[in-house]
């Protein structure tokens, strides 16, 4: 993500988070415009942190995981949820870190 590669980025999203990022949402002309300018925008918001530290994670299915994040220099947490597609784990959504053990997303959706 923080390379602002868009063909990096779009294998390690779910379909869903794919298909938000091609969306209207962003600007563009085509799917790939809208993809590329997606890609630049999560980069972009990555930016300040200088490293990124996983503090916790909690499997909550056999397909599905939520990692804590810790964003240094930003000094956010932030909670990543991975869905098992197949044999790999991909990115499904980025959120506030909040909620509880038994609904550790019950928060604002950061990305996208």
């Amino acid at each position: 993500m923080g390379r602002n590669d868009p063909n990096a980025l779009a294998a390690s999203v779910t379909p869903q988070i794919l298909s938000e990022l091609a969306s209207e949402r962003y600007v563009g002309n085509t799917p790939a415009d809208r993809l590329a300018n997606g890609t630049k925008w999560v980069a972009d918001s990555l930016a300040p942190s200088s490293g990124f530290y996983v503090v916790a994670q909690r499997p909550m299915s056999q397909d599905q995981a939520i990692l804590d994040v810790y964003f240094e220099k930003e000094g956010a947490t932030r909670r990543f949820r991975l869905m098992k597609i197949g044999d790999e784990w991909k990115l499904g959504g980025i959120f506030l870190a909040g909620g509880t053990d038994d609904e550790p997303l019950a928060v604002p959706r950061f990305w996208p």
